[in-house]
């Protein structure tokens, strides 16, 4: 490839990025916040000194994410729009940094493209471009130190170490910040660094039998490296510890989260899981050389083995693992590019059906996504609270571990109500205790897993009362009691 970038190719990617912004911003404030985009608001109001003490204190999330949206709603104010505004921003961002990396790494252009374009339309990229949580900022950050890292490599002579190792420093800076963002980023960052020091061996020992330049280079790397992480040093062994002490509640099975991982990145289809699959294994061949060699396995599968290990003992998500995009991509759109080349026929008509291929796999969930909400809806059920009570009712929240979302939306000091919040394991006690009282009681149950099961003792208190929802809305459920029974 003699040009990085052309023409065509740029008018190509500014398409991709303008198509990107149009699905990033659209509906950006359509679903309500949920209880972890409640949390990334606590966590980003105070001073920036108050926001790191947060992770000093225990909070599991570290403070980058957190100051960069205070920033922001201090600027623009508190809403949807704005607790947003970053995750979208870093969102777009990454397409034409996932486009360098990926034309870097497959040493061509129409690689880029599809890459970029396969983000651009990824409904599991854009669920996180419009969630006030901190994995895209971290996907940017870890993208741009891929881009740099990946341009290192491509230059890795004992003669061009003086002017190219200023790359890795760079690549090593921007992992760094990545792990500010999200402390997952290290599982992302562990192999690369494993990849640096292979590099190390192979090129200034083995082949070269020239170290010299490797060994500033590495040290140094390191170096810049451990220096941004180096605040989590002192907490991040208690963090772990208590992450890993608390159990697992809600996080996903080793084996399911794997293939969810595929699953999502194909656009929720298990059968464009392994159409992608198998064109990252066509993919592979380009990059056997010794410098691809290990970078692709340690890149991909090493983060799956730690998530594996992790998972019995702590709470992981998909969305963790959001950091496999450009390198897996990168391989898809190789195995695209490397079949078309077998077709022997004209690379633009084969890349327009394609592109159309690829819309038509995302299209069914992005309708979906658009016109539907994918969270707890508190808003609707604020807004008929709000209209449906009368001075002196009780609203009543089961459980209380979503009160911060709910009362984002929902204030009963405006609305003239009493408000209680009810813990499990107690509710059904308090409310024998709240149903004596004289008034209208509104019960709101957010059907989170514990409220599912028909036999939880809630739902039996309501079955044998005969009380039926009053009204529903997006996994929550309004029930109207007469009190003073």
């Amino acid at each position: 490839m003699d040009r990085f970038i052309t023409r065509s190719s740029g008018i190509a990617l500014l398409v991709i990025i303008g198509l990107a912004t149009v699905l990033r911003l659209y509906h950006l404030d359509f679903n309500p916040l949920w209880i972890d985009e409640v949390a990334t608001l606590q966590f980003s109001t105070g001073s920036f000194a108050e926001i790191w003490q947060y992770t000093a204190a225990g909070e599991f999330n570290p403070p980058g994410f957190h100051w960069i949206v205070n920033l922001v709603i201090t600027a623009l104010g508190v809403s949807e729009f704005s607790l947003r505004l970053v995750p979208m921003l870093a969102g777009i961002l990454t397409i034409p940094v996932a486009y360098c990396a990926a034309t870097v790494m497959a040493d061509d252009r129409r690689v880029g493209l599809i890459v970029a374009f396969l983000i651009a339309c990824s409904p599991f990229h854009l669920y996180y471009s419009q969630e006030a949580r901190a994995y895209t900022a971290m996907l940017l950050l870890y993208t741009i130190g891929l881009t740099c890292y990946l341009l290192w490599v491509k230059t890795t002579r004992p003669a061009a170490m003086p002017a190219t190792r200023y790359l890795l420093y760079l690549a090593m800076g921007a992992f760094g910040i990545a792990v500010w963002m999200h402390f997952y980023a290290v599982v992302a960052v562990l192999p690369i660094l494993v990849h640096m020091l292979f590099q190390h061996i192979v090129f200034g020992y083995l082949e070269y039998g020239d170290s010299r330049g490797f060994d500033q280079g590495f040290f140094l790397a390191s170096g810049i490296f451990t220096l941004f992480v180096m605040p989590f040093l002192t907490i991040g062994p208690a963090l772990f510890g208590r992450r890993t002490g608390m159990g697992v509640v809600w996080g996903a099975d080793p084996l399911m989260m794997i293939t969810d991982i595929f699953v999502e990145m194909a656009g929720f289809h298990i059968l464009f899981a392994l159409l992608f699959i198998l064109l990252a294994v066509v993919g592979m061949r380009r990059y056997l050389d010794p410098s691809f060699a290990a970078f692709v396995p340690l890149t991909i599968i090493v983060p799956l083995i730690i998530s594996a290990i992790l998972a019995p003992h702590m709470d992981l998500s998909v969305r963790y693992l959001i950091f496999l995009i450009p390198v897996f991509y990168t391989l898809v759109g190789t195995g695209i590019v490397d079949v078309i080349d077998r077709l022997h026929g004209s690379p633009l008509p084969l890349l327009c059906i394609i592109g159309f291929f690829i819309v038509l796999i995302n299209a069914p969930t992005l309708a979906n996504y658009y016109t539907n909400y994918t969270k707890i809806d508190y808003r609707g059920a604020a807004t008929y609270l709000t209209d449906a009570t009368n001075d002196g009712d009780t609203v009543v929240l089961i459980p209380q571990s979503r009160e911060s979302a709910f009362t984002f939306y929902y204030k009963n000091v405006t609305d003239n109500t009493r408000y209680l919040p009810l813990q499990f394991g107690t509710e059904v006690e308090r409310l024998n205790e709240i149903v004596q009282m004289p008034g209208t009681i509104w019960l709101v149950r957010a059907d989170v897993r514990e409220c599912l099961d028909p036999d939880a003792p809630i739902n039996r208190w309501l079955a044998d009362r005969g009380i039926t929802a009053q009204q529903t809305y997006k996994w929550i459920s309004i029930y109207h009691v007469q009190g003073g029974a």
